[in-house]
């Protein structure tokens, strides 16, 4: 509550810089507070996966263990939360659980600024297969946004401009992050054009796990060969526009 509080104050005071750097500096304060007990909760959980058998409910608290391990500096601990898997059955591996599952399990390398784009299969809003490999030679602008995210909707008219202004150089990728129901809803209710795609996963998975991105909208430039020289987060929702041309 104390977290949702700031935000939403933070977003009606944006014009307030003195505010912005207080809500900042208390929402990661937050952040850490809440990572710390995460992170407790799920060795608990895992601590009690060991002890019991397999169910619909084991393998819910096995994904959330999956998803903390992520960020666990313990190697020793990240290698046993691993073994795990093995108790997953075959069947179950092949649902829409178990491969959730797999994917924070074995999560794609991180990257960041200076190394080289991670990639993926990625599927258009008709089913076609693609990379962002096949976009070497031109920069490309990656928008990782999700439902639900009132700043992804309202980057979209720069996003249109900016892609139009560099077409010659330049391609604007969109990547939606959960359901695909609500990708096709949102792409159809805002008339999105040019390249709408997504790996299918949902946030925190997939190339979002890949590129580290916590929140929405976030957006990566990445050079004609293929590394990453640019990232940033958040778009102004009070009408203004120009952030993403200033980048």
């Amino acid at each position: 509550l104390a977290r949702r509080r700031w935000m939403d104050d933070r977003m009606k005071y944006e014009g307030d810089r003195t505010f912005q750097l207080r809500a900042t500096h208390a929402l990661d304060s937050l952040k850490t507070r809440i990572d710390s007990l995460d992170r407790a909760i799920a060795r608990k959980e895992f601590a009690l996966l060991k002890e019991t058998p397999v169910s619909p409910a084991w393998y819910y608290h096995y994904k959330n263990v999956a998803i903390q391990s992520d960020r666990e500096k313990d190697t020793a601990y990240v290698a046993q939360v691993k073994a795990l898997y093995e108790q997953v059955p075959e069947e179950v591996r092949m649902t829409p659980i178990g491969s959730q599952i797999a994917t924070y399990v074995y999560t794609p390398p991180k990257v960041q600024v200076g190394s080289p784009m991670a990639d993926g299969v990625l599927f258009d809003m008709e089913g076609n297969v693609h990379h962002l490999a096949e976009l070497k030679g031109k920069y490309i602008l990656l928008d990782f946004w999700s439902a639900r995210c009132s700043a992804c909707i309202a980057a979209l008219p720069e996003l249109k401009e900016v892609a139009e202004r560099y077409k010659e150089k330049l391609e604007v990728v969109s990547l939606f992050s959960g359901n695909i129901s609500d990708w096709k809803y949102l792409v159809a209710k805002y008339h999105m054009t040019g390249n709408q795609w997504s790996d299918l996963q949902q946030r925190y998975a997939g190339l979002c796990g890949a590129y580290q991105v916590w929140g929405f909208p976030t957006f990566f430039v990445i050079s004609p060969e293929g590394q990453i020289i640019k990232t940033w987060s958040g778009y102004a929702t009070d009408g203004r526009k120009g952030a993403i041309d200033y980048n």
